[in-house]
């Protein structure tokens, strides 16, 4: 019985590692395509300073991105790759319903900005051209704000407060969930000047982003250079090192996490096909002590109808418990690399693929006996 928990053991450590390579092999994958940062893989990030790999940095308070930066990126003549330029102002503020208050990310920008972001509206609408060009006072929220502000309020019309100023919303995102620690969510979104005018009063029009859409994910860096190209012009400056801006695409931003996470994608497939090998060649030792133990002879070729079901059984049992455990340590992994968000994406595929590997090592395990290993074995131990 104690051998047969510790063959079991064996197995299920194995699988567990294969179940965890398996996360990262696909979190890896997706993390190239999926949003980063509230980014889509067709975003392009115009900052003034450079933008970190955890995402979007705020409170910048440089200003050498300007409004006539934002209308030359805005033609179509000088950014032809790109279908929408945003400029996005950012702060954290108090908000206010009612009696609720909460704290969040308030975002001042333009229509294009729900293109250029990766942004959709759930119910209501998106910022209008109008609304920035009269400064209404108008606000798009998450479903963060929308939860801790107005609860099982219909959120819609109603009227919120943002510092000393009153905004009717007029439109709730559809739900984003978290990216790199961010919640998407929570924030709130309003006409860039009524940002100016309203929520960041006296300090100017500064603009701490210009966030770029191109026509598909294969134009994004045709996009980054067109966009690069205009900036330089429009700032005067002649040598692309003394830019006072940074231009960079999703691939760009995402490539110093995607490097942790290749490392531990790398590190867990190792670990399990190392540890699936030392757990068959043990069954195999195992077994033909077992076989040994019943006084059985084998012939050469042959595996008795026993051990077959034996190591069946260790690699059933073994390989569900190891994939239960490597689902449940998934989410643990974050501290062996904080910047993959990894997040348990096991498919019901996935959990078979995962379960047959470790049967079929475990009946792998009977490879040596079905050649007369046994039998050799047991004429060695009789010698």
């Amino acid at each position: 019985m104690t051998r047969l928990v510790v063959d079991t053991v064996f197995v299920a450590v194995a699988v567990a590692m294969v179940s965890l390579a398996f996360t990262a092999s696909r979190n890896v994958s997706s993390d190239i395509s999926q949003p980063t940062a509230g980014l889509s893989p067709d975003s392009i990030v115009i900052s003034p300073v450079p933008v970190s790999s955890s995402g979007i940095d705020y409170g910048i308070s440089s200003q050498s991105l300007t409004m006539t930066d934002l209308t030359a990126l805005s033609n179509p003549g000088y950014l032809p790759a790109a279908i929408s330029v945003a400029p996005v102002t950012t702060a954290r503020k108090l908000v206010q319903y009612a009696a609720r208050t909460a704290v969040t990310n308030i975002v001042g920008t333009t229509s294009g900005y729900a293109s250029a972001a990766d942004f959709m509206v759930g119910s209501g609408r998106f910022i209008s051209t109008q609304d920035v060009a009269e400064s209404a006072p108008v606000a798009i929220i998450g479903s963060t704000v929308v939860s801790e502000l107005f609860g099982s309020v219909d959120p819609l019309g109603q009227t919120m407060i943002i510092g000393r100023s009153q905004f009717r919303v007029v439109g709730v995102l559809a739900s984003r969930g978290f990216s790199g620690g961010d919640d998407l969510d929570n924030r709130v979104i309003i006409p860039e000047t009524t940002m100016w005018s309203t929520v960041l009063p006296g300090q100017g029009e500064p603009i701490n982003l210009i966030l770029a859409h191109s026509k598909t994910p294969a134009l994004a860096e045709q996009a980054a250079q067109q966009a690069t190209a205009v900036l330089l012009a429009q700032h005067g400056i002649a040598n692309p090192a003394q830019a006072d801006f940074s231009v960079l695409t999703h691939a760009a931003l995402i490539a110093p996490q995607l490097g942790p996470a290749q490392a531990l994608k790398r590190t867990l497939s190792f670990a399990s096909v190392l540890l699936l090998i030392l757990a068959a060649l043990h069954l195999a030792q195992s077994v033909t002590k077992d076989v040994l133990q019943r006084g059985d002879h084998l012939p050469d070729s042959q595996v008795d109808f026993y051990s077959l079901l034996r190591v069946t059984t260790i690699g059933v049992i073994g390989s569900v418990a190891g994939l239960a455990v490597g689902i449940f340590v998934t989410p643990f992994l974050r501290v062996l690399s904080p910047s993959f968000v990894l997040v348990n994406r096991f498919s019901l595929s996935d959990s078979f693929l995962t379960v047959l590997i470790g049967v079929s090592f475990a009946v792998a395990s009977l490879a040596p006996m079905a050649f007369g290993f046994g039998e050799r074995t047991e004429s060695e131990d009789s010698a």
